[in-house]
């Protein structure tokens, strides 16, 4: 039994052990394997171990009350509440590194979700987040405009792909570009962009942070213009 237990622990039984449970996480993208391990003692059947190319790969639908879309769907309610929180808070250091923290939980949740645009976009937008806290991001702006196009370009499958695209070049006009009330104004064309995008990939987190984000920002509006 001591001898069983330990060939368990074995180098080759522990690759296989981590090879299941990278073709399980890589099976909520549905992305065709790069490569594969043998497992020793399973019939010679193989897991895959990386995925290929995510930007081109065929993905399948995802089951509405699949466990994948379940856990997908967690991860997209933790990311409007690091959002939401990050929002009420007054100091700009913070606030801009809980916005960048949201975007990063909310690229994992749309890249379980299979959806590689917004995932990309995401992160983009989480790295111009960061960024910030650094340096002047007004010089940069082209770049992080540029950085939008390449992922649409690359993950292009439908039109919906369209959305976070044009949400990221919208965002970065309004921050680096505009002020007051033009500013809050291309604010909303990026909610709401991102509010739609969510709502065809079936993002729950996705569509309560951008609700969010829209009444708070229509009530900034609102005070804006009676003030004006």
């Amino acid at each position: 039994m001591g001898a069983a237990f330990a060939n368990r622990l074995s180098l080759p039984h522990r690759r296989c052990a981590l090879s299941g449970l990278f073709a399980r996480l890589h099976s909520l993208r549905d992305i065709p394997p790069l490569r594969f391990v043998h497992c020793p003692g399973h019939r010679g059947r193989r897991r895959a171990l990386f995925p290929a190319a995510a930007l081109k790969a065929r993905r399948l639908p995802v089951t509405a009350l699949s466990a994948s879309f379940l856990f997908a769907q967690i991860i997209g309610l933790a990311g409007c509440a690091i959002g939401i929180a990050g929002y009420l808070l007054s100091d700009d250091g913070r606030l801009k590194a809980m916005i960048g923290a949201s975007a990063l939980v909310m690229a994992l949740h749309y890249l379980l979700l299979g959806a590689v645009t917004g995932a990309g976009a995401a992160l983009v937008t989480a790295s111009r987040s960061f960024l910030s806290l650094k340096t002047a991001l007004r010089p940069t702006a082209p770049l992080f405009v540029l950085a939008y196009l390449l992922i649409g370009h690359l993950s292009y499958e439908t039109a919906a792909d369209l959305l976070p695209v044009a949400a990221g070049i919208c965002g970065t006009l309004a921050m680096f570009y505009l002020a007051d009330v033009p500013m809050r104004l291309a604010l909303a064309v990026t909610i709401f962009c991102w509010l739609l995008y969510g709502a065809v990939k079936l993002s729950l987190g996705g569509v309560l942070l951008e609700l969010f984000y829209f009444v708070a920002n229509a009530v900034t509006l609102y005070r804006m213009t009676r003030r004006g």
